[in-house]
């Protein structure tokens, strides 16, 4: 057994009341009043050694509301490790982040930005990794595991990691799909929700780095935890694949509106007839 792994889901948005099409949304007074209640209610805080959140803005609010002491410059204290790999997965205006710039204007020393690549790190267009496809979700789920057993490696054994990121996407970083269906991004994991794992095999070379629930003595045991058939498996990892389709279609439908906008603007410009 190894570091413990918290992987937490979001805090409310502002977009999950007033709609996906606000860009890059923050946490509504309820998402902020559940940070307060995660605070209050985690019983790990001392033992908080990494805390590594996705890059949008209800994340990185997520991760600064709920762990305050634990972010500094003094000793014990650590930063925001922000990694762009454990975003959401839909291309939305809501799930699409903000320039570097605006990040380390917001936040400052509060973050730690190395794993960022370019100022436009946020674009979700098809030609870069974070477009909405099976495969891009599922390589960006392997490398953050891959990155986060590095980091554990360096810990103690009753040391956490903290993970701040989203519904969806929690479900392909732990590759475990119950409670996942097409038209809601997780029914397991509430927001400002946490579950703790551990990796099967911490010291491992494999390319994978899976992880492994750790499970207490809870009564009633939850519904997710119970045994499930390789067809199930596969059914319930359908609809995150189907989920993922819809996402994908959504973003081209609004890729072709946009060039079709641009196309009509420029139709748009008055001919003006010289005369010799």
């Amino acid at each position: 057994m190894g570091p413990i792994i918290d992987i937490f889901r979001v805090a409310q948005g502002r977009h999950e009341i007033e709609g996906h099409d606000i860009p890059d949304p923050g946490l509504t007074p309820a998402g902020e009043k559940q940070c307060t209640a995660l605070r209050g209610n985690y019983p790990y805080l001392s033992q908080v050694k990494l805390i590594v959140s996705s890059p949008l803005r209800r994340a990185l609010e997520t991760a600064s509301n709920s762990f305050p002491a634990q972010l500094g410059s003094q000793a014990g204290q650590t930063q925001i490790i922000v990694l762009p790999a454990i975003q959401e997965t839909s291309a939305r205006p809501s799930d699409t982040g903000s320039p570097l710039s605006t990040l380390e204007s917001e936040y400052g020393t509060l973050i730690e930005t190395s794993k960022i690549k370019s100022e436009g790190w946020y674009l979700k267009g098809p030609d870069t990794e974070f477009f909405p496809t099976l495969g891009k979700v599922e390589d960006r789920a392997r490398f953050a595991r891959l990155f986060l057993r590095q980091c554990a490696q360096k810990l103690e054994e009753d040391d956490h990691i903290v993970i701040i990121t989203h519904g969806a996407f929690a479900h392909f970083l732990v590759q475990d799909f119950a409670g996942l269906n097409v038209g809601r991004g997780s029914g397991v994991w509430s927001n400002a929700g946490y579950r703790s794992f551990e990796f099967v095999d911490l010291e491992g070379q494999d390319g994978e780095a899976p992880l492994r629930e750790i499970r207490d003595n809870r009564d009633p045991v939850p519904a997710y935890w119970l045994p499930v058939t390789e067809e199930q498996f596969l059914m319930n990892k359908s609809y995150a694949t189907e989920r993922l389709k819809r996402h994908r279609q959504e973003a081209l439908a609004a890729l072709a509106a946009k060039k079709e906008q641009t196309l009509s603007a420029n139709d748009s410009t008055p001919y003006i007839m010289k005369i010799e």
